[in-house]
């Protein structure tokens, strides 16, 4: 009984992890690869500064559905996107998920005219200055 309570849940872990439910490592060249299949970083830092101009970062927002055509570069890297005014030891930052459910991550840009507070920066990938992505 035992045995088979050890096979079956064994079966299951390797399955999960087939199916994509585990979740992986990024590597550096990966997010790199993330943003050049996108438009680049420059791209997604231009379309950050209009949205860093239109929100000063002192509310947080979701910008969804229609709005997200102004921003083809940052929603071609996932949707939503939110806007989180800075709090708690974190500067105004665009958050995007990427990834499926189990194996998400988010992409964290910050407004690169503003001093990066990120306690969170260091299990993250660094892609640019201001820009990091979960690991």
């Amino acid at each position: 009984m035992k045995t088979t309570m050890t096979i079956t849940f064994m079966t299951i872990c390797i399955c999960l992890g087939m199916l994509g439910c585990s979740p992986s490592v990024m590597t550096q060249s990966q997010a790199l690869d993330m943003f050049n299949k996108v438009g680049g970083t420059e791209q997604a830092n231009r379309e950050a500064r209009i949205i860093f101009d239109q929100f000063n970062g002192k509310e947080s927002k979701e910008i969804f559905g229609n709005e997200l055509t102004n921003f083809p570069t940052l929603s071609a890297l996932g949707k939503p996107l939110f806007i989180q005014a800075g709090s708690n030891g974190y500067s105004s930052r665009i958050e995007i998920p990427i990834g499926s459910h189990y194996g998400r991550k988010f992409v964290f840009i910050f407004n690169p005219n503003e001093q990066i507070d990120f306690p969170y920066a260091s299990r993250c990938i660094q892609v640019t200055s201001n820009i990091f992505v979960g690991k």
